[in-house]
């Protein structure tokens, strides 16, 4: 007889004067475990729940919700900047340090921003741009850090693709941090291709290009 804990964290502090030596964060079960039988069903049952139980869903956004999704777009992005050591002085132009008015003037016509929702709290998002001629440009696909790992950026993605087909598109651009080797793998592991490289002067980083083109029925 056993049981099984989940909890949402948002913060670790110090440890308790219990027999735990220390606390680590993994994306993946790590090796040596103890009951290797029975951590991996307990950790898939786990990400069954937590889709169960939360009820996300994707839906379309409105200027009414920038505020939230604006948090949710810098906080996600926030992480990236802390990785590469950037700040708002020596990268002022990173979406992380933009705000609400400069994130509101992508909403032109053939923008379509979508938000992940747990009840009415925003935990995701990402933006289709009608670019022309079947072409579609993905925009800031972004998961809060305490959301991440769950599936919920492939479920963004994926619902791209499906929203794209449903527009009669044939192709999905977007661009990335060329140097951000985990996201440029994550993309071709879900069927991008790497199609070039930019430098610009006012960015500390290389912009790579990917796109993702239907598949014709013939």
């Amino acid at each position: 007889m056993g049981k099984c804990f989940f909890a949402q964290i948002h913060e670790l502090g110090d440890i308790p004067d219990f027999e735990m030596a220390e606390v680590r964060l993994f994306d993946t079960i790590p090796d040596k475990m103890r009951f290797p039988k029975i951590l991996p069903v307990l950790y898939e049952r786990v990400k069954d729940m937590i889709y169960e139980d939360f009820d996300a869903g994707i839906r379309p956004l409105t200027a009414e919700h920038l505020p939230q999704y604006a948090d949710v777009i810098r906080r996600s992005f926030a992480t990236v900047a802390k990785d590469f050591g950037w700040t708002r002085e020596n990268a002022p132009g990173h979406v992380s340090f933009r705000t609400d008015e400069q994130l509101a003037n992508k909403a032109t016509d053939g923008y379509f921003p979508f938000g992940l929702f747990v009840g009415k709290n925003i935990i995701g998002f990402v933006s289709l741009t009608d670019m022309g001629n079947g072409t579609y440009e993905l925009n800031k696909l972004s998961v809060l850090p305490e959301w991440r790992h769950y599936g919920y950026g492939k479920r963004l993605l994926d619902f791209c693709k499906e929203k794209v087909v449903a527009l009669g598109g044939s192709e999905i651009t977007l661009d990335i941090i060329e140097e951000n080797n985990i996201l440029k793998n994550w993309y071709a592991t879900n069927g991008f291709i790497h199609t070039r490289t930019k430098k610009f002067e006012h960015l500390p980083f290389t912009t790579g290009y990917m796109k993702w083109a239907v598949e014709s029925d013939g």
